[in-house]
């Protein structure tokens, strides 16, 4: 003795042919072809905040009191050199001035920037790894910044931000052990202030790293 199919089970057969025949109505029509745009260039209005606007606070985990690897003495280098420093917040980095770009205004300017009245801007070439056993950031841990000669010392906390996101330190978020940033930072110096070098203290401007 064979059962009867339910009605139900006619209705559900209906129902998956309609919705096959109707997927393959939509796979036979063509899709009109379209043409991709190029990317927009960055502008001021689309540009990311900087990932710390205060740099004046300190680091929220600080590190051990000793540093995990051996360390260059503070002092003079050439530009190219790779210096290793521990901090006075527990980190420990390995840092190298690759260059030096004074009056960098046109390339500060293409990003949306305006130069204050009566300065100039100095861009830092770096690259900069951390070699030690805690993750921060380098805006946090070191003065990074440009002496002009014979003159005062200006941080990271006056100059601009500019770049694509990921080669200005200002943008790039706390660093982990082992990893690796390379890009630029800058400062605003007075116009009519001599050349001078860049120097990083790890430790509140007690000593200091001169790339000359």
């Amino acid at each position: 003795m064979t059962k009867s199919r339910t009605r139900g089970s006619v209705r559900l057969g209906a129902l998956l042919v309609a919705v096959c025949s109707t997927g393959l109505l939509a796979a036979c029509l063509a899709t009109p072809p379209t043409t991709p745009t190029d990317p927009s260039i960055p502008v001021a209005s689309d540009s990311a905040p900087p990932v710390f606007s205060n740099l004046d606070d300190p680091p929220s985990t600080p590190g051990p009191s000793t540093p995990p690897v051996p360390t260059d003495a503070p002092g003079s280098v050439g530009l190219g050199d790779t210096v290793t420093m521990h901090t006075s917040h527990g980190s420990t980095w390995e840092v190298t001035v690759t260059g030096v770009i004074d009056d960098d205004d046109m390339a500060v300017i293409s990003y949306g920037n305006d130069i204050p009245e009566g300065e100039r801007s100095v861009t830092i070439e770096l690259r900069i790894e951390n070699v030690g056993a805690i993750e921060s950031h380098p805006y946090y841990d070191m003065m990074l910044g440009y002496q002009p000669e014979n003159g005062p010392m200006f941080d990271q906390n006056s100059g601009p931000s500019y770049g694509d996101y990921s080669n200005d330190l200002g943008y790039v978020s706390s660093i982990a052990p082992g990893q690796t940033f390379t890009g630029h930072m800058s400062v605003y110096v007075p116009v009519n202030s001599p050349e001078g070098n860049a120097v990083i203290s790890p430790d509140g401007r007690k000593t200091f790293y001169v790339w000359e």
